[in-house]
């Protein structure tokens, strides 16, 4: 019966072995995968047994578009097909795209034979390109946030200093570009007097966190400042000017009058230099004025 026992127990531990061993009989790869917009990415898969063969097809993560990507096995150990390339060497193949572009995100499924082992493994590509930095703009009553140049699309939101989200406050809009990246912005309504006194642009989330863009805040006070700076420069210079035509206006005056002067005491000179002429070619006229002089006139 012992005996019987121990064969029993050495017969399923056998199989759990072989369990195990036949569960490691499988290719694996690393991950997450998740590549930058414009740059490459490699990646790599194992088995336990040199791989004979490995077919490569790509499928679209909404899986409506699928397409061959060649096959690598031990007489053709290199495949190119457009920006992708798949390699094995004894163990491992390699996966390679360079450039990235945003069409290359999806599912690219392995087929493989190897030694020991076949089946399938199926790699989910992630592309991203990060945004710039929010930018704010201030115009009349609204406070405007963009970024541009980000895959996948995301979300711009305004918080005030406290934290609170402004989103009911607020009117997002996400445009498309040409390469598949998108543009953003975010419009926040101000009322005619701010209830809080500053407003920061940020994102909620992106898909690799550390790339993600510091958030763009603008203080409210350094709006209204400016603008104050503003109106005082313009009063400045709407003074300046005042006092600039008052002085071309006396200025004015002032060579009017001498003008007039000038022109008068030429003409009581032109009447002088007359009478004289008259009386030096009349003497009676002389003799009369004479007697005018000592208040005789007979």
């Amino acid at each position: 019966m012992a005996t019987f026992q121990k064969l029993l127990f050495a017969f399923l531990l056998l199989k759990v072995l072989s369990y195990i061993q036949a569960g490691d009989n499988y290719l694996s790869c690393s991950k997450p995968n998740i590549a930058e917009l414009g740059k490459s990415i490699m990646i790599e898969c194992k088995n336990n047994a040199p791989i004979g063969y490995v077919g490569l097809n790509f499928c679209s993560l909404k899986a409506d578009n699928c397409s061959s990507k060649g096959f690598v096995n031990k007489q053709k150990i290199n495949s190119t097909v457009g920006e992708t390339t798949l390699k094995i060497h004894s163990n491992m193949a390699f996966l390679s795209i360079h450039p990235i572009k945003i069409s290359h995100e999806g599912n690219y499924i392995l087929t493989y034979i190897a030694e020991n082992c076949m089946g399938s493994q199926t790699i989910c590509l992630k592309v991203f390109a990060p945004y710039t930095r929010p930018q704010i703009m201030k115009q009349e009553d609204m406070l405007i946030c963009t970024a541009s140049g980000g895959y996948p699309e995301e979300k711009l939101y305004w918080v005030s200093k406290t934290g609170t989200n402004l989103i009911h406050k607020a009117t997002f809009q996400s445009v498309k570009n040409e390469n598949g990246s998108f543009s953003l912005n975010n419009t926040l309504q101000l009322l005619s007097i701010p209830s809080e006194t500053e407003y920061c642009c940020i994102f909620n989330h992106t898909r690799v966190p550390s790339r993600q863009p510091a958030s763009a805040c603008m203080t409210f006070e350094n709006v209204t400042t400016s603008k104050s700076k503003t109106e005082e420069t313009t009063l400045n210079m709407s003074g300046t000017i005042v006092i600039v035509i008052a002085v071309i206006s006396l200025a004015s005056i002032l060579l009017a009058v001498m003008w007039w002067r000038k022109r008068r005491r030429n003409y009581l000179l032109q009447e002088a230099c007359f009478i004289h002429f008259k009386l030096r070619q009349d003497p009676s006229l002389g003799r009369l004025l004479d007697r005018f002089k000592r208040g005789s006139p007979s």
